[in-house]
């Protein structure tokens, strides 16, 4: 019988009575449906630790019992909801000798184990989440991880040790210098959990930093692919993961200190300094090595120390320099290895090195007299640093730069940022960049490190009060969305560059925001699914991995790619913005003879309808064409499918385009049957043009000649079916009919 870890307070009474969130009731009706899930109870953690959580016994049938892993056919999980988590949803396994597998997030000692479910930020994901999908998303989870196909074969390796809140970024000269010059390491940065240090040669860095770092250097034996271990916290223990995935510790380190202390090593004096060890563990995957993990561990010994407990360094002369120990007893003598080593404590720290030359040739990838106005750029990028460089340097604004995230090493190479802003969150370095291009003493760049899709923070508020033009350059859908959505009074314009760095995309809004920014999204995608340029448009080059972690993945384009699109881009923003209309435009340059071409597309006005907490929303270019589609076909009824796109978190639901009817459809005067033959092609090409972001959203019809779009009996019953069907993933469901003289109108069937 299976041993279950008390993990929280179980919490007696009704669920209905304990559950108040909606995304979490959400959850809990997936759960009373889903014929694979059993509720058990519900429990909570406490005030430092606040979560509630769904416990549950889950199995379809696809887990085969006696697993090589240990995933049992039917398993307790306790699916944990904290709003205020980077992750909402989390998910637990309860079983006390839940297997250590791929794909798990790491947990205090004594903890339940944390399954992996997503690679995505809950951003992206909170938009298209439903309780439906994250049960069938754990019930793969579970299939996948027991079969052994849940990493993807061209997936990168998971990291050997989960991560490590303190990062180190070396000089790019390390392996060169570090066996001859200690570092010296500078904190530049406190920020979401993690620390940055920037590490220096004591000869190169000024400025405060600690005490003199030996560096020891160690190349070791393959690693495979174990699952992601929490960090050690002793010399020992780190010897012994590294042993038990085939790749030993302990004579490599002997040999490196007898190589470093060749010529005698001092004993420190007073404050003992630590040792950074750096180890270059390669990563094989069928026995092929595929890269080479840099491991970072700080040990809390100089090099004396160290070797003293490794048993291969003694003292000549008292007090005096300390050599490699030479044995004095026959070579198949017995010897008593020293164990001192193992207790030394060992503090894992996230390594990265500054890009060299080669790095920078992979990765390489770079305006007019301003207006006294206030904006906020949203997205300090690659693009968005460009944007800010011509806007600086022109003067145009007084800007609010308005970003989450923390410059990264390979950032430079694209970005307008330089080395001495790593390790520093990116809206403080395009800040002071802007600052430093005038250096003008009384007007200053404000630099907010969040997302400016958190409205109710006071600093984002008053910037957006403040503001007559916000700027969207995060290559989010987050952003624009949630401004669409927003009162406030600033005009609101999106720009992108598309995967393959060839292209540029920029979306403006009217200046009295009759079509807000998802509005303008929506037509932007039909423009892509109907012209011949759209096939192509969104394509992506080659991806590299920059970090450890699977979701580390950045894009390879070159700096001059990101410049002639900044600029491209800021030409068209600033012709967009001197004319009132909303304004839509598409460049596409030649990649092997550097041609620009552009294109306008019309903006249409829109319209929404609300129906109890969801909305509909569509425009009149979608109108035209169901009306020219009803128009060709009469006397007889036509229809056909909708796509578009379904927002989970603003409960919108984006009607893009209406295809015609299958080949195989039936029409006459007084009614329509909807074939089959071609939709499932036609969604795909949708979804795929559009990276995913338009699928399926329900169906259309149209009504005879002297026959307004209301819905008869029949329509009901086909808005019900659709309403089951899409009910089904938690989705809700469109039927738009075209009736006499044109008229349209729209209906929603709910999810649930």
């Amino acid at each position: 019988m299976s041993e279950f870890l008390p993990w929280g307070t179980e919490q007696p009474g009704e669920l209905a009575e304990i559950v108040q969130d909606a995304l979490l009731q959400d959850l809990v009706r997936a759960c009373i449906a889903h014929p694979d899930v059993d509720i058990v109870e519900a429990r909570m953690g406490n005030q430092d630790d606040p979560w509630t959580a769904i416990v549950v016994d889950v199995g379809d049938g696809a887990v085969a019992g006696g697993n090589a892993v240990g995933i049992y056919p039917r398993e307790r999980m306790a699916l944990c909801y904290q709003p205020s988590a980077q992750m909402p949803f989390e998910v637990r396994a309860l079983r006390a000798d839940f297997p250590l597998t791929n794909h798990q997030n790491g947990t205090p000692e004594g903890e339940p184990r944390s399954l992996c479910l997503y690679d995505q930020p809950w951003s992206h994901l909170q938009r298209s989440w439903t309780g439906m999908k994250f049960l069938q998303r754990l019930l793969e989870w579970l299939a996948r991880t027991a079969d052994g196909t849940l990493h993807e074969p061209d997936q990168a390796l998971e990291q050997v040790f989960f991560d490590s809140p303190w990062h180190v970024v070396l000089p790019v000269d390390f392996n060169e210098r570090a066996a001859s010059t200690p570092l010296q390491f500078r904190k530049v940065s406190e920020h979401a959990g993690r620390t940055t240090y920037i590490a220096s040669f004591a000869t190169q860095t000024s400025g405060e930093a600690t005490q003199a770092i030996t560096a020891l250097t160690l190349s070791l034996a393959a690693v495979g692919h174990p699952p992601i271990q929490r960090p050690p916290l002793t010399l020992g223990e780190l010897a012994d993961r590294l042993a038990a995935a085939g790749s030993d510790l302990r004579a490599p380190l002997e040999g490196c200190i007898r190589d470093f202390a060749a010529d005698g090593v001092q004993p420190a004096s007073g404050l003992t300094p630590d040792t950074l060890l750096m180890l270059d563990v390669p990563r094989a995957r069928n026995g092929l090595v595929e890269r080479v993990d840099p491991l970072g561990f700080l040990i809390s010994a100089d090099v004396a120390v160290l070797g003293q407990a490794l048993g291969v360094l003694q003292e000549v002369t008292p007090n005096g320099k300390l050599f490699p120990f030479q044995p004095l007893w026959a070579a198949d003598a017995e010897v008593v290895q020293s164990t001192a080593w193992r207790d030394l404590p060992v503090c894992p720290v996230h390594v990265r090195r500054r890009l060299g030359r080669a790095a920078a040739a992979t990765w390489s990838g770079l305006p007019q007299a301003g207006q006294e106005f206030h904006g906020v750029l949203a997205g300090a990028g690659a693009l968005g640093s460009g944007l800010a460089q011509a806007w600086a340097r022109s003067a145009w604004g007084h800007w609010h730069i308005i970003d989450p995230d923390i410059l990264e090493p390979h950032n430079v190479i694209r970005h307008g940022a330089f080395g001495p802003h790593i390790g520093i969150p990116k809206a403080m370095a395009v800040a002071t960049m802007m600052d430093l291009v005038l250096q003008i003493p009384d007007v200053h760049t404000t630099p907010i490190a969040g997302s400016a899709a958190k409205l109710e923070e006071p600093d984002i508020a008053k910037a957006i009060s403040e503001a007559s033009v916000l700027v969207d350059a995060t290559t989010t859908i987050d952003v624009p969305r949630t401004w669409a959505n927003s009162s406030h009074r600033a005009r609101c314009a999106s720009v992108f560059i598309t995967p393959s760095g060839f292209g540029a995309v920029l979306l403006v809004e009217d200046a009295a925001r009759r079509v807000r920014l998802d509005a303008i999204e929506a037509q932007y995608y039909r423009a892509i699914l109907r012209a011949p340029w759209g096939g192509a448009h969104l394509a992506a080059t080659e991806g590299r991995f920059v970090g450890l972690g699977c979701r580390d993945r950045s894009l390879v384009m070159s700096s001059t790619q990101v410049s002639l699109q900044a600029a491209i881009l800021d030409h068209g923003l600033r012709s967009a913005l001197g004319v009132s209309g909303a304004s839509v435009r598409v460049w596409t340059t030649d990649p092997d003879n550097g041609a620009v071409a552009a294109v306008s597309l019309p903006v249409m006005a829109e319209h929404r309808v609300a129906f109890g907490e969801w909305t509909v929303c569509w425009d009149e270019g979608l109108e035209t064409i169901l009306r020219a589609t009803r128009d060709k076909h009469l006397p007889s009824e036509t229809g056909g499918i909708l796509v578009g796109m379904i927002d989970q978190k603003s409960r919108t639901v984006y009607v893009v385009d209406a295809f015609e009817a299958p080949a195989d459809s039936q029409a006459s005067s007084r009614d329509f049957i909807r074939g089959r033959e071609g939709v499932s092609e036609a969604a795909a090409v949708a979804h795929e043009r559009t990276r995913g972001m338009v699928n399926y959203v329900g169906d259309w019809h149209s009504h005879p000649q002297g026959t307004p779009p209301h819905p008869s009996g029949l329509d009901c019953d086909l808005l019900r079916h659709l309403g089951t069907t899409m009910g089904e993933e938690g989705l809700p469901a469109i039927m738009v009919i075209v009736g006499h003289a044109g008229e349209v109108s729209v209906h929603l069937a709910p999810p649930g």
